[in-house]
């Protein structure tokens, strides 16, 4: 498909490309389906205790960061009970503003019977931090050390963290990848593999469209926070899966950002896949994660290496 430069783009044509209501005309319909869905798989798990159990977790001392964690019964996984059971990070979209955990529990039925834990953090809106990345960022690195650390205790495996993230969310999922964890005083967990679907991965272009009227896109959130500019961290240590699933009806912009990060990984010899979904577009693709056979619910599993 054709890909043009976002430096060839008016500043009108930039707005709409990263405004998905011009892309996707069902935009509140299927947004509406995705949580009616996550609604009715909690309250399938409410009535089957046997199958699973749902907890909520703080994660630092704020009222907004916690995180819904899906356990599925002991041994669910494997045929030895003791054996400690893979972890799905999800990281939501939303343009960085909105979105609530429990409006992404749409892998967690399918998950659960196969014996997989979903996790779903809370973390500020970036209209609620001064336009600040960075603080989402940090809450999300907090989320997936608490993740990591309480695993064990749930019947997890922290070695086995695989982490999911849509839309504004891929870009966060990419960026806790690249991060200086140093910096907020956390020792960096293993990460076994990401999952990013419909992402953002270089901010410069996403600076000069009407999203820098919520974000404060300096010189040093647009370095820090653009994963496709520190490749190097996604190849070392080796051996990090690492895919790409992006729409064919999306935004030109989301489809150059999906195609052009692929690239700058397979340029440097990383065994990256990069998965079309035709005729979809930003929230189908979404919606997508709730059947299991579609094609991003079948990278996830690919991942996870569980039939």
């Amino acid at each position: 498909m054709k890909i043009t430069p976002w430096t060839e783009l008016t500043q009108e044509q930039l707005d709409w490309a990263y405004l998905q209501s011009n892309h996707a005309p069902n935009m509140a319909e299927v947004t509406k389906r995705c949580e009616e869905l996550s609604t009715k798989n909690r309250a399938w798990l409410k009535d089957h205790p046997a199958l699973g159990l749902e907890q909520t977790f703080s994660y630092n001392a704020q009222a907004h960061t916690t995180l819904d964690w899906y356990t599925p019964p002991s041994g669910a996984h494997d045929i030895h009970e003791s054996s400690p059971a893979p972890v799905v990070f999800f990281v939501n979209g939303g343009a960085w503003k909105s979105g609530h955990s429990h409006g992404y529990a749409l892998p967690m039925k399918w998950l659960l019977e196969r014996g997989v834990h979903l996790v779903v953090p809370n973390f500020c809106a970036v209209t609620d931090c001064d336009g600040e990345l960075t603080v989402l960022l940090k809450e999300l690195q907090q989320a997936y050390s608490f993740c990591a650390s309480h695993a064990p205790a749930l019947g997890g495996d922290p070695a086995q963290i695989h982490v999911l993230g849509h839309s504004s969310g891929a870009h966060l999922a990419a960026s806790l990848k690249v991060s200086d964890w140093s910096a907020s005083q956390l020792q960096e967990p293993s990460m076994a593999s990401l999952l990013l679907v419909s992402g953002m991965y270089d901010l410069e272009a996403v600076s000069h469209s009407s999203r820098s009227e919520y974000v404060n896109f300096s010189k040093e959130t647009l370095q820090t926070m653009s994963p496709q500019r520190h490749i190097k961290r996604f190849i070392s240590p080796p051996g990090l899966e690492v895919t790409f699933c992006c729409g064919t009806q999306e935004s030109p912009e989301f489809i150059r950002q999906s195609s052009s990060m692929h690239e700058a990984l397979s340029s440097q010899g990383h065994a990256t896949q990069m998965i079309w979904c035709d005729g979809v577009n930003h929230f189908e693709i979404l919606e997508q994660l709730g059947e299991i056979e579609s094609q991003v619910s079948q990278a996830l599993l690919k991942h996870l290496k569980t039939p």
